[in-house]
């Protein structure tokens, strides 16, 4: 609270929903740090702000607006409103001198291609893929009603880095892609060798149709937690492309796709797809993904078992879940089921081509 009051002083507004909090967190050096809290609580004069949205207290070069109304209170100030909010993106926005810096995440469960307003007038926008470190020239344009818009395609889950710059900026452009035809599935026989993990790696399987490995059959694959090793033979598909979307569907819960001995990337969240050039499919090709899944299954056999695992601290107190309690009242997974583990698909690919938005 101290670091803001200063950063009011220097001129800032800082905007507090409803009240002031009632206390300090924490409990070192608590007695200082709520004497220190509560005189620069009773250090404010507030009053009615009229306009500005809620209730004002001048502080140095800046303010503190207390009130209901959070969109009255940030309009009043100099905070500029973002209208990507008004469709459905979340983003955070950072200033670097004359630059912006957005993170925009599309968190409805539907693709965003299209474009996307900015409440900044950059002359030029580069675009960064935070999982695979890609990065271009962003399309931009001018519109008369919104003002500067740049092109974006993210599918659901999906976020990137866009740099608003206020100078001319010169380089590779962002490549954007369209769909040129329908996703194909991956068919064939996959071939699921386990090669990393414990409590022992179960025996390799050869199957038609992707799924949960804990439906493979045995214990051994119920309680093992690491990486499967999933290979299939394909051959290019049918008809022109400038590349191929592969998309493995549900994954639990990473993979690492390589084609034809070469790694494409490593893909730890939804949507679980990656682009492949054109250049790199060739007419006979062996695909490979490398899927980790979570500890769950693992742990769970520890405790069936009783092999005491939990040698760390904070492991050792009372689970939230009455579920997940032991007879001794603390944390116990023994009685979890299995947790899909793998490549669950379905996977497909499809052709796309370049676009250029207009």
């Amino acid at each position: 609270f101290a670091a803001l009051m200063g950063l009011a002083r220097q001129g800032m507004a800082v905007v507090v929903h409803r009240e002031l909090p009632e206390d300090v967190p924490g409990w070192g050096n608590l007695d200082n740090r709520r004497n220190e809290y509560q005189q620069l609580v009773s250090s404010l004069r507030f009053e009615e702000g009229g306009d500005l949205g809620g209730r004002v207290a001048h502080v140095g070069a800046g303010m503190v607006l207390m009130g209901d109304d959070v969109r009255a209170m940030l309009g009043s100030t100099k905070a500029v409103r973002e209208p990507m909010a008004d469709a459905g993106l979340r983003f955070v926005r950072r200033r670097d001198g004359d630059n912006k810096t957005y993170w925009i995440l599309n968190s409805a469960d539907r693709s965003l291609n299209g474009w996307v307003s900015l409440a900044s007038r950059p002359l030029s926008a580069v675009c960064f893929d935070p999982q695979f470190g890609g990065s271009g020239l962003a399309a931009l344009r001018v519109s008369g009603t919104s003002g500067t818009e740049v092109y974006l395609q993210l599918a659901a889950g999906q976020s990137c880095l866009v740099r608003a710059c206020s100078a001319e900026v010169r380089g590779p452009a962002w490549e954007y892609f369209e769909a040129h035809g329908d996703p194909v599935e991956v068919e064939g026989t996959w071939r699921v060798s386990f090669v990393q993990g414990g409590p022992e790696l179960p025996e390799a399987v050869e199957i038609a149709r992707l799924g949960s490995w804990t439906e493979y059959g045995g214990e051994a694959v119920k309680r093992f937690s690491g990486t499967a090793l999933y290979a299939i033979d394909l051959a290019r598909p049918a008809g022109d492309a400038d590349a191929w979307l592969l998309d493995l569907g549900r994954v639990c819960e990473s993979a690492k796709v390589m084609l034809n001995g070469e790694d494409l990337g490593t893909l730890i969240s939804p949507p679980f797809r990656i682009v492949i050039p054109g250049g790199r499919m060739r007419e006979q090709n062996r695909l490979e993904v490398r899927v980790s899944n979570l500890m769950a299954n693992r742990i769970a056999d520890l405790d069936r078992r009783g092999v005491s695992w939990k040698r760390f601290y904070n492991v050792n107190f009372s689970a939230r879940l009455g579920a997940n309690r032991g007879p001794d009242g603390l944390f116990n997974a023994s009685r979890w089921q299995p947790k899909d583990s793998g490549l669950i698909g379905p996977t497909t690919l499809a052709p796309v081509v370049r676009l250029r938005p207009q």
